[in-house]
């Protein structure tokens, strides 16, 4: 929907249900790690360093369409090329096995062609100035990464008590609605990490066991909890239905939604074992 309009459509719901799926991945992912021997410290290193790199990714797409070639050197396209084949080669998932070297002489130059671009890149400003990289918005991948890390600073501390990811998402969503009435906090309004949050909590319905052990519990438990999200929104729709603004309805509808969608994937994967139509989005997923 375009700005100032109250109301949404499936379109709106794609940016929110990615963040919902990072929700889900957080436990697992935690849990992973940490039972594979890995110290706290560890997971923090792996955390802040998947933060850092989302959040340069991010500023990188935003000043894509920034460059000037007059004082970068080369072309916005030159630049972008460049730079996105660094990030590709610096952050690729190599095989585990290989040779070692080459993959770290990859990476290194990988790093290099990244960090190169970000170095001569630079841009004119409306008064015609001349400045570096403009850090005011991050893209999609920078909003990723902030909600990341505030929810993970949340969750992890707190992970073991089975009820936390619940509570903190009530705290999260109380937050959006006391933002618009002009009070912020530490994490912003709230609002996106509220959806990362909610995914935390059907991660614990689907894949961990916490509140229900079949699928039909389970699916009993996503039910309710899908209709207690849309609820609460349409409680909340007074303040309005948009993604431009991440209002509280949106959140919680869009959280919602991907509660039933997630349920329905769950019994067509999990429970049926039908998979091979998603073949194709696997090299992707890995």
């Amino acid at each position: 929907m375009p700005r100032g309009v109250n109301g949404m459509t499936y379109v709106d719901v794609v940016f929110p249900a990615f963040l919902f799926i990072v929700g889900m991945s957080i436990p697992l992912s935690v849990q992973r790690r940490l039972e594979g021997g890995g110290s706290q410290w560890q997971l923090w290193r792996h955390i802040l360093r998947r933060f850092a790199s989302l959040s340069i990714l991010g500023i990188f797409i935003a000043n894509c369409g920034k460059v000037d070639p007059h004082w970068t050197g080369v072309s916005g396209r030159v630049w972008s090329l460049v730079g996105f084949s660094g990030a590709i080669l610096l952050w690729n998932v190599y095989p585990p096995s290989g040779p070692k070297r080459r993959y770290w002489g990859l990476r290194v130059l990988g790093f290099l062609m990244l960090a190169s671009m970000l170095a001569i890149f630079r841009r004119t400003v409306a008064d015609g100035q001349v400045a570096w990289l403009d850090f005011s918005y991050w893209e999609i991948l920078g909003l990723i990464a902030r909600t990341y890390l505030a929810v993970c600073l949340l969750y992890v501390p707190l992970r073991k008590w089975q009820w936390a990811p619940v509570v903190l998402l009530v705290v999260l969503c109380g937050l959006n609605v006391v933002s618009r009435l002009g009070w912020a906090g530490p994490f912003g309004r709230g609002d996106l990490a509220s959806i990362t949050m909610a995914g935390i909590v059907a991660s614990q319905i689907f894949l961990d066991g916490s509140f229900a052990k079949t699928f039909r519990q389970r699916a009993l438990w996503a039910v309710g909890y899908a209709a207690a999200l849309f609820g609460a929104g349409w409680m909340l729709k007074g303040f309005g239905v948009a993604k431009l603004g991440a209002t509280p309805a949106w959140c919680l509808w869009c959280s919602a939604i991907s509660v039933v969608l997630f349920l329905g994937l769950y019994w067509v994967v999990d429970v049926k074992r039908m998979a091979a139509w998603a073949a194709f989005a696997r090299p992707a997923g890995a």
